[in-house]
């Protein structure tokens, strides 16, 4: 309204409505089961929310807070991009439990960084069982990969960048996994269906996609952007593991001539 010269008012009262029926329609970052819940931690929670994920921009600190992610059976991923750029300008790599966001141009500036990405990017598109990783998994992901492999790297052969070039390269497309599990889902009858529908489907709520075309390339990101980028790669980890764990079967009916999803 400022930059249009408009007159703008606002009811409080109206405002704070509607974010209490947003909370109930999108996954929070501090809903039950997602990582901003603290009941959940060892050291008994209840302390109110956990901090949303920094970016990881030095290769200290991801060669120091990778760790986290190893040894869990599902790990999701998830790229944000901006046309300006080659690649990718964030990773997002998340168990159910604990989401790092990795701020990939500031890494790839330079050769340490560089390293710091093929000794654990790499081994987690590679040889994820090594780190006790069953699971990698994305939705939707083959532009994901595709930006990955011509993100920049301080190489002089291909072999030697930081994300896998080849077949070599493994991880899961959650689309395809909630097909096979819901054959109904599949072929012309079938429903297009994106990451926010999966969630509503599996986790009761829907993925708040308001952030999705904002300028990834901001630093810093805001909350909102750091928010949504670690529930894009949690919601990937947090479904799979539902699916690998029986929960993964959903109903569909036919409404005029349309798959429509049902609980």
């Amino acid at each position: 309204a400022k930059l249009w010269e408009m007159e703008y008012a606002h009811d409080p009262m109206l405002m704070t409505e509607e974010l209490e029926e947003r909370k109930r329609l999108f996954v929070q970052w501090d809903d039950e089961g997602c990582p901003g819940n603290s009941s959940d931690d060892a050291a008994g929670g209840g302390g109110g929310a956990r901090p949303l994920p920094e970016l990881i921009a030095e290769p200290a600190d991801l060669l120091e807070k990778f760790c986290v992610l190893e040894n869990n059976l599902y790990v999701g991923f998830d790229c944000e991009w901006h046309d300006s750029i080659k690649g990718v300008a964030l990773l997002q790599l998340s168990t159910v439990t604990d989401s790092l966001l990795l701020d990939i141009p500031a890494l790839t500036a330079t050769k340490e960084g560089c390293d710091a990405l093929k000794a654990t990017v790499e081994k987690l598109f590679t040889k994820p069982k090594v780190l006790g990783i069953k699971h990698v998994i994305g939705f939707g992901c083959k532009d994901d990969i595709k930006r990955l492999r011509i993100s920049p790297c301080v190489a002089t052969t291909a072999k030697s960048h930081w994300f896998p070039q080849d077949q070599r390269c493994t991880f899961e497309d959650l689309r395809n996994l909630v097909r096979e599990r819901n054959p109904q889902l599949s072929g012309k009858g079938g429903l297009h269906f994106g990451l926010s529908r999966a969630c509503e489907m599996f986790l009761d709520k829907q993925l708040d996609k308001c952030e999705q075309c904002s300028d990834w390339l901001a630093r810093p990101l805001s909350a909102e952007q750091r928010e949504y980028a670690a529930l894009d790669a949690w919601s990937c980890a947090a479904i799979g593991k539902k699916i690998y764990e029986g929960e993964g079967q959903v109903k569909a009916k036919e409404e005029d001539g349309v798959m429509v999803l049902t609980k």
